[in-house]
């Protein structure tokens, strides 16, 4: 099972929210934590075939020219999940 922390902040990250915001509506019952997790589930889900179907083959961001590339520096940089900021940044 996914520590619940982790959950929040993958979750204020889809959301496009601030981690309070999210830990804000599940405390006042806005939002159910099984909600949050199965948000995760299907984003998540979502996330592992898009990775899944680049397969590391293809031109990267930089190569393909597209505007908002990740610099190299950042897109190296250790992260909660490897390439999130890509894949995130594309959605």
């Amino acid at each position: 099972m996914r520590d619940k922390l982790y959950t929040y902040v993958e979750a204020a990250v889809l959301l496009g929210k601030p981690l309070a915001y999210v830990n804000k509506k599940v405390v006042s019952g806005e939002l159910l934590r099984e909600q949050v997790d199965s948000l995760w589930m299907v984003t998540g889900a979502s996330l592992e075939r898009l990775l899944a179907r680049q397969g590391g083959s293809g031109p990267t961001p930089t190569q393909s020219g597209a505007r908002n590339a990740v610099p190299r520096s950042r897109k190296n940089a250790p992260s909660g999940v490897p390439g999130s900021r890509c894949v995130l940044r594309g959605l």
